[in-house]
């Protein structure tokens, strides 16, 4: 029999965002960063570097991202929820197709940074073309049926570790880009409402200094 998570108030509410807010990073950053490796010009070394290290810090993301899922939700659920265990299955292995597929991209991204030229950077696209379709795929079916098993059967101290963990395992010299990165797409009143649940310090440094920064970062990375 399950265990009762009576008395939770954890709510789709809470979990919706958590997770298509990170998922919106994906299907935004990674098309995009694809468009701009192919426009790279043969031999521009510094533009290669740029998007190579933004490339990177995505691909970093979606591990954290996955590893967070695995502690946190995916290793609990199969003993609360026995009927989820195929649906947990399901999310295990997509998550290694996944990553089978970012490791072409992560060989490719080496080479092709070191030497830029047409043919290494069409390699690079294609390599990545297939990883970002196989990860949103998995997105899509991650935000249907699991989320309202995860609402229902996890604490919310439980989900507070599961945020914890993927907001703190990135570099901390990383970790105002990818809040920038996670709130660009946020209407302003849920931007706000986000960064209320912040630390009053650092909130208040992604609404100015940060804000200006990854302005600027944006500007850089996706300059034609």
């Amino acid at each position: 029999m399950a265990e009762s998570n009576e008395g939770s108030t954890l709510s789709l509410a809470v979990v919706t965002p958590g997770m298509t807010g990170t998922h919106q990073i994906f299907r935004r950053e990674l098309p995009l960063t694809t468009g701009l490796i192919r426009g790279v010009a043969d031999g521009d070394a510094d533009r290669a570097g740029l998007l190579a290290k933004h490339l990177r810090l995505v691909l970093d993301l979606v591990q954290v991202h996955h590893d967070a899922e695995e502690r946190f939700i995916w290793s609990v659920l199969p003993e609360r929820a026995p009927e989820s265990r195929e649906l947990v299955e399901t999310m295990l292995r997509q998550h290694a197709g996944v990553h089978e597929l970012e490791r072409p991209v992560r060989d490719r991204v080496d080479g092709w940074e070191g030497s830029p030229d047409a043919a290494s950077g069409a390699a690079l696209a294609d390599a990545l073309d297939a990883f970002t379709g196989a990860l949103v795929s998995h997105a899509e079916v991650e935000e249907g049926e699991p989320l309202p098993i995860i609402a229902e059967h996890l604490t919310p101290e439980e989900w507070g570790a599961f945020v914890g963990y993927a907001s703190t395992a990135m570099p901390e010299d990383a970790r105002p880009t990818v809040m920038g990165m996670l709130m660009e797409d946020m209407p302003a009143p849920a931007r706000e409402a986000f960064l209320c649940t912040l630390p009053d310090q650092f909130a208040e440094f992604l609404r100015t200094a940060g804000a200006a920064a990854y302005a600027e970062y944006t500007a850089t990375i996706r300059a034609a």
